[in-house]
């Protein structure tokens, strides 16, 4: 049975906000994907629930091959505009909107795996495997260490084994507030977050492999 995708509040409106938001974040995330790069495996990557786009311009400053997508047109317009490679993909039926799987997937904060419905987690991961190379990786960013009563990550770590993804591995991700990454010295933050921040960052990056 199909669902129709669900907006999750995000109409064209927020459009402006979100772009001010990836501003005022690219310092933060330029550090962010320097962690992703390592997760990934050689080979092609979707990202999903990209939003404005901004962690996959980074991804290809860094000559990684990196399509990006969501399921809101207006942010697809947006990303394609900017000259990033993107589609119209639903997170829930990620096999419906892609040619052929993927060796690597990653999302950060995606609605449909920070959502109260057990259900809905469960099928996003269960879209994610479908949509995955045997091997292939599924990084996570999940934004909340502590995470909200329905969204830990011993929750998602269990409800994505069994779906198909076991964990590979998990580590802590950003030590400070968001603000402070365009005020330090990139040499100083690398330091903090290779060694603080993968103890008490406040989010956690969850790596899942598809078994071979």
């Amino acid at each position: 049975m199909s669902h129709p995708p669900l907006d999750y509040g995000y109409v064209p409106g927020v459009l402006p906000a979100m772009i001010d938001l990836a501003r005022r974040q690219r310092a933060k995330d330029r550090l962010v994907v320097e962690k992703l790069a390592d997760c990934f495996r050689p080979g092609p990557i979707l990202e999903i629930g990209a939003g404005c786009g901004q962690l996959t311009d980074l991804l290809r400053q860094r000559h990684l091959d990196v399509t990006a997508s969501d399921v809101q047109p207006f942010f697809v317009d947006y990303m394609v505009a900017q000259g990033l490679p993107a589609l119209v993909v639903d997170a829930l039926d990620l096999s419906a909107g892609i040619e052929k799987p993927y060796d690597n997937i990653f999302s950060q904060s995606i609605s449909t795996l920070i959502n109260p419905d057990p259900e809905t987690i469960r099928r996003t991961y269960e879209s994610v495997r479908a949509a995955l190379n045997p091997g292939g990786r599924f990084v996570f960013i999940l934004p909340s260490r502590w995470g909200e009563h329905w969204s830990k990550a011993s929750d998602h770590e269990q409800i994505a084994q069994a779906a198909g993804l076991p964990l590979l591995r998990r580590f802590h991700n950003q030590a400070l507030p968001s603000r402070f990454y365009a005020r330090l010295p990139i040499s100083a933050l690398r330091i903090i977050e290779g060694s603080i921040g993968r103890i008490v960052g406040v989010s956690w990056v969850l790596v899942f492999a598809r078994p071979s």
